[in-house]
C-alpha cells in the first residue's frame, strides 16, 4: 500500500540521499560563510530543516527557511540545537515558490536583498522561470548555491540503494518520475530535470552574474554570485 506522500512524512532526506553528493552542498556553504558570513540567509524548499541546521551551526544571524508545507516547516525547530538560537533568527515562511507574485513579494519585504540563497534538494519542484529568477533575491556581492540533477541518459533504472532500500525511476521528457521502496512503505514523487548547463548558465552570465558548476557522478553543485569577486 501507498502510504502518505514523502512530502508530507519529511522522508526526503532518505528519499534523495544518492543525489546530494555526501553533503557537498552543507561543505560549500561553510566555505561560503568562511570567506563571506552573511546577515541574512534564505533557505528555499527548505524541507527537513538540513542546510537550516547547518546555517544556525555557522551563526548565521538571520536565517529564513521558505517551504510550501507547513508540515515540513513544523520539524525544523525541533532539530536545532538550543545553543545555536542564541546566535541565529530563525523564521519559517509558507510560500509556494511557484505561485505568480511569490518573488517580487520576497523583494517587497526584503528590499537589500539576502546575501546567501541556498536550495538543497528542492530546485527540481521550481518552475524554470522560477528558478531564472532566484538570483534577483541577492544583494551585491551575495551567492546562491544548489544541488541539481546532472544530465540524465533518459534510461530507467531499478537498483539497490540501502539496507532493505530499493528505488526505480523513469526519465520522460524534462519530468522525473521515482519511486523508492523502504519495506514496509512506498515513496513516489516526481520532479522536473534542468539543464542548468544549457538553459540557465547563459541567462544569468547574461545577466552579469558569476555561475560556477561542479559535477560528481549524477549530481551538480551550482554557485551563481552576484557580481565578480
Amino acid at each position: 500500500m501507498i502510504t502518505a506522500s514523502s512530502y508530507d512524512r519529511g522522508d526526503y532526506d532518505f528519499l534523495y540521499a544518492n543525489y546530494l553528493g555526501h553533503d557537498r552542498l552543507a561543505k560549500a556553504v561553510r566555505e561560503r560563510c568562511d570567506s563571506h558570513p552573511p546577515r541574512v540567509a534564505l533557505d528555499l524548499c527548505a524541507g527537513t530543516g538540513a542546510m537550516v541546521e547547518t546555517l544556525v551551526h555557522l551563526r548565521t544571524p538571520r536565517v529564513i527557511a521558505i517551504d510550501k508545507s507547513s508540515a515540513m516547516l513544523d520539524r525544523i525547530p525541533s532539530k536545532l540545537e538550543p545553543y545555536g538560537r542564541l546566535f541565529s533568527q530563525v523564521e519559517t515562511w509558507k510560500l509556494d515558490l511557484n505561485q505568480v507574485g511569490s518573488l517580487n513579494a520576497l523583494l517587497a519585504v526584503l528590499p537589500d536583498g539576502v546575501d546567501l540563497i541556498t536550495c538543497r534538494q528542492g530546485v527540481g519542484y521550481l518552475t524554470p522561470q522560477t528558478l531564472a529568477r532566484i538570483p534577483t533575491l541577492l544583494s551585491p556581492g551575495g551567492a546562491f548555491l544548489f544541488n541539481t540533477f546532472a544530465q540524465p541518459n533518459q534510461k530507467p533504472w531499478c537498483r539497490k540503494s540501502g539496507e532493505g532500500i530499493y528505488e526505480a525511476g523513469v526519465f520522460l521528457g524534462h519530468k522525473v518520475f521515482h519511486l523508492q521502496f523502504r519495506w514496509p512503505k512506498v515513496d513516489f514523487t516526481s520532479f522536473r530535470w534542468h539543464n542548468v548547463n544549457k538553459d540557465l548558465v547563459p541567462a544569468w552570465i547574461d545577466k552579469g552574474l558569476k555561475v560556477q558548476v561542479k559535477q560528481s557522478g549524477r549530481s551538480l553543485l551550482v554557485a551563481v554570485t552576484h557580481g565578480y569577486e
